[in-house]
């Protein structure tokens, strides 16, 4: 968990900057914007005009689908860790501790969309 918590630490400011620059200033006034790059697994694909929330909605969708599939990748690399260390308790431990850290990715995903479901049901329901 501390591991955890100096990563998001590490980030965040990333994250605000990456934020900064795919919602330009000049698309928060208006009212459709015509996207360039389509985003993978939503509605949003290049060319189409879209509303800030749908463009929004758009991003979430394609984080929840890349972190549940980089979060299913963690959890199998750590049972395969699991598996090839062989009764050695140290990378026993390492290996729970990776499949841990995996499932508590996909529980944050969870509980992150049915959050947002409740909140506004308009952004999580962006069809593919």
């Amino acid at each position: 968990m501390k591991n955890f918590l100096i990563i998001i630490k590490k980030f965040t400011p990333a994250i605000i900057l990456l934020v900064i620059i795919l919602i330009p200033i000049s698309n928060v006034f208006a009212k459709d914007v015509n996207i360039g790059v389509g985003i993978p697994f939503t509605e949003c694909t290049a060319g189409s005009a879209v509303g800030l929330t749908t463009y929004i909605g758009c991003w979430y969708i394609f984080g929840v689908y890349l972190t549940a599939l980089i979060s299913t990748a963690v959890v199998g690399y750590g049972g395969y860790k699991y598996i090839m260390a062989q009764g050695n308790p140290d990378e026993l431990m390492e290996a729970k501790e990776t499949i841990y850290s995996g499932v508590v990715a996909i529980i944050v995903i969870t509980l992150g969309y049915l959050i947002l479901n409740s909140i506004s049901g308009e952004i999580v329901t962006q069809a593919p």
